[in-house]
């Protein structure tokens, strides 16, 4: 007796768990929107409504459950974005990332030179600087759609209000502080002709005072000391629940 109502819970339970991959595959493209147009996964007001549909202390401690595991599946996939003036040393910390973590590592101003067809000194040059905002939008829409990846952003991605409810959304934000005095040397050792925006030491001082305070208000997470930064932002990525 005792067999056949354990093949019945059984049976039951098998549905359940179908059921949940079917509910997790529908949360991958709604997380997918919600990312990309820079919107919470929370809505407390759906939640709200959820509940109070239902009658029973059992079903309503199952939508709370089932509830926690989709805001979980969701955040789990966010990415990790870091963030930073030019020469602060995002892309030296995406390599070493790269190489202890099996998430795609890309970088937004190798992701607009693809898709622009062309080096970002010439899309300053034949679409001035709104048109590469433009393109930089647009690819991080894009990266944060696609979810679990380490993005190294540009400098300037920041500068646009439209883009921060996306990052801050889809992701979390580690920023790479590094002193200006070492901003200053690193440019100045710099024969690189690939960043439009900076032709002087003065336009550096400028872009950094533009900047500072909305790098540091958007960051999650601040590295001032770039010894062992991967081995810190992974700690720090599974503390906030990704997976990493």
């Amino acid at each position: 007796m005792k067999e056949k109502y354990r093949m019945i819970i059984d049976d039951i339970d098998a549905k359940m768990l179908e059921l949940l991959s079917e509910r997790l595959c529908v949360i991958d493209d709604l997380s997918a929107e919600k990312r990309e147009n820079g919107l919470p996964i929370e809505d407390l007001s759906r939640e709200g409504k959820m509940l109070g549909n239902v009658q029973t202390d059992e079903g309503r401690a199952l939508i709370k459950a089932l509830t926690a595991i989709s805001k979980a599946y969701q955040k789990g996939h966010f990415n990790i974005y870091l963030t930073g003036m030019p020469y602060s040393g995002k892309s030296t910390v995406l390599r070493e990332l790269a190489d202890v973590t099996d998430r795609e590592c890309v970088d937004t101003d190798e992701l607009i030179e693809k898709l622009a067809g062309m080096s970002i000194p010439d899309i300053f040059k034949k679409r001035g600087e709104d048109g590469f905002r433009k393109l930089e939008s647009d690819v991080l829409r894009e990266c944060a759609r696609r979810g679990s990846l380490i993005v190294a952003t540009g400098g300037g991605i920041l500068t646009r209000d439209g883009n921060i409810p996306v990052i801050k959304n889809s992701g979390t934000v580690v920023l790479i502080d590094r002193p200006l005095d070492e901003l200053r040397e690193s440019y100045l050792a710099d024969n690189s002709e690939n960043r439009p925006l900076i032709k002087s030491v003065d336009d550096l001082e400028l872009i950094y005072f533009e900047r500072f305070k909305r790098y540091r208000e958007t960051a999650d997470m601040i590295i001032s000391d770039r010894a062992d930064a991967a081995a810190k932002i992974i700690e720090f990525a599974k503390e906030k629940g990704l997976y990493v």
